[in-house]
């Protein structure tokens, strides 16, 4: 029998064995019939490569419908001066330039459970995270997300020679024992 062990960033150490396999007597061996087909442990999810798991599902806020739809604000009304025309544009695809270290709920780690979360943030000119929503399949890992996602940077977006916000950005993470 083996034994493994895998130390997760929150200090959490889980342990895993792997039985070997019986001896085979009578000098015939069976076929090989491919890798082994395991059932899914509780709290697993497909998103994490367990085969056969559910599909973890965020669990969205009111709030998160009600960011979604707010218009999109134009120009100072400066723009007979030289000013921006557009101080914010809708940009769900923004892509950090500092990565996010999400730490992993000790609580989900003791009790085996993984799962996803969508953060949904605007950006400031100057590229930080501005009112983040969190929507997960798993409240435990709401404030891990909502943590992590404080101290991503994302590069200064420019319109027409000008600096503006970003809205609606969606920032997922995925939360995997394995």
């Amino acid at each position: 029998m083996k034994l493994a062990y895998y130390l997760l960033p929150a200090g959490v150490m889980l342990a895993g064995c792997a039985v070997t396999p019986p001896s085979v007597y009578g000098g015939s061996v069976p076929a090989d019939t491919g890798p082994a087909v395991t059932s899914p442990m509780s709290g697993q999810i497909a998103q994490c490569g367990h085969a056969g798991a559910p599909t973890a599902t965020p669990q969205y806020p009111a709030a998160w419908a009600a960011r979604m739809n707010r218009p999109v604000p134009s120009g100072g009304g400066d723009e007979l001066l030289g000013g921006p025309s557009v101080t914010t544009v809708v940009d769900k695809d923004a892509q950090p330039t500092t990565l996010p270290s999400p730490v992993y709920p000790a609580s989900a780690a003791s009790n085996g459970v993984e799962g996803i979360c969508n953060v949904l943030l605007d950006v400031t000119k100057d590229g930080r995270p501005s009112s983040p929503i969190a929507a997960c399949s798993d409240p435990v890992f709401t404030g891990a997300a909502l943590n992590a996602i404080s101290s991503v940077q994302f590069p200064p977006k420019s319109v027409g020679g000008y600096t503006v916000e970003r809205m609606n950005v969606v920032y997922p993470f995925t939360f995997c024992l394995s």
